[in-house]
């Protein structure tokens, strides 16, 4: 449980919706824009740009699609770009194992690739 206060500047930033995992939340906002907090002090800890985040608070990241066919790995702690994978084709979907070390990505032409994301091999 925790809680955080997002600042919209007098409703200049529009909010889209949010992910939470563990201590995380990530909330999409209007112009491709991708808030991180932490639950426990409320902080805002990173921004990105982006669409469609994937918190998984078990390997430490956010997944953004960057683009269509562009998906970014950001290090949660510090809120460093640690993946960047470029796909033929456009991204369907993104799931994440139950353990939190897989990353599945689905695109449009039904092609899966399988990603270890958990920071060991």
């Amino acid at each position: 449980m925790g809680k955080a206060l997002i600042r919209t500047n007098n409703r200049s930033v529009r909010l889209e919706g949010g992910v939470s995992d563990g201590d995380w939340i990530v909330v999409a906002a209007g112009e491709n824009q991708i808030l991180t907090f932490s639950l426990t002090t409320g902080e805002e800890k990173g921004h990105f740009f982006g669409i469609a985040p994937l918190v998984v608070a078990a390997a430490g990241v956010v997944a953004v699609e960057r683009d269509a066919k562009e998906l970014d790995l950001y290090d949660l702690n510090t809120q460093q770009l640690r993946s960047r994978y470029v796909f033929s084709d456009p991204i369907a979907t993104k799931e994440v194992s139950g353990d939190g070390k897989r990353l599945l990505v689905l695109t449009n032409t039904q092609t899966v690739y399988l990603f270890n994301i958990s920071g060991s091999n």
